[in-house]
């Protein structure tokens, strides 16, 4: 039963995903995750929020795969909803979200690391979408779009599965900075208390204007436009499967 630890540091609210071995994305953390920024959200005494995870092997790698394997078609959609929803609650963080990526960030990984404000990496953390291994659509990459990551990079990730380093991923704007994994959280700290001293309202007032001009891409509506698409990748190939057996 992994979830979220949350530390309160005077301004700076520290969640840490924490899902041993690999900080899986299960229900239980998606749940605790949301709950977590609702007291954000509501916490007048919160300047800035770190979001980090527990281990050094991964910050999240993916969708927790034992949750996925009894899902019907029906519930598979119900699912696809559910985290389309936690998508738009993390982006709808009222505060500057400070990302601090050591290790794996898998399909869901990615994607919460796409929605916060700033993204910090270790030297050994790598990124990927390996939805399209499986034979679906991996819908959250277009949330890459939201950290300035050109198309031809985002259609590579999602049409190839492969890997990105650390490197590559500030050399396509999808961190903002990479540094030794011994100096992850210090530097993640340190910028968190410059933006903690500053007003809570003006940071709110300023993040919103900013996120106002992303959403202009209107990367919400074709991520919405995916599911649908995912859903249905994934029925085709469960019928494939189904048939094989049978022959």
């Amino acid at each position: 039963m992994g979830g979220v630890k949350v530390e309160r540091r005077g301004r700076i609210v520290v969640a840490v995903l924490d899902n041993p071995p690999v900080n899986a994305f299960s229900d239980d953390m998606r749940r605790e995750l949301l709950a977590c920024i609702e007291d954000i959200n509501d916490d007048e005494a919160a300047h800035v929020m770190i979001l980090a995870a527990a281990g050094e092997k991964a910050f999240c790698a993916g969708a927790d795969l034992n949750e996925l394997r009894d899902l019907t078609p029906e519930t598979r959609r119900e699912r696809s909803e559910e985290l389309t929803r936690t998508w738009l609650k993390i982006e709808s963080i009222r505060i500057p979200v400070v990302c601090a990526i050591g290790g794996a960030a898998i399909g869901a990984g990615t994607v919460i690391a796409s929605l916060c404000d700033y993204r910090i990496a270790s030297e050994h953390a790598f990124f990927s979408y390996p939805e399209i291994d499986r034979g679906t659509v991996g819908g959250g990459g277009v949330f890459m779009r939201r950290t300035g990551v050109p198309p031809g990079v985002i259609r590579e990730a999602l049409y190839t599965g492969r890997r990105f380093s650390a490197a590559e991923a500030l050399a396509v704007n999808l961190v903002d900075r990479v540094v030794p994994s011994s100096q992850l959280m210090e530097t993640a700290e340190r910028l968190a208390d410059a933006m903690a001293a500053k007003s809570r309202q003006a940071l709110i007032l300023t993040k919103k204007a900013i996120v106002a001009t992303e959403t202009e891409l209107d990367w919400e509506a074709a991520y919405r436009k995916t599911h649908p698409l995912a859903a249905e990748a994934t029925r085709v190939l469960a019928a494939k499967k189904a048939s094989s057996r049978e022959d």
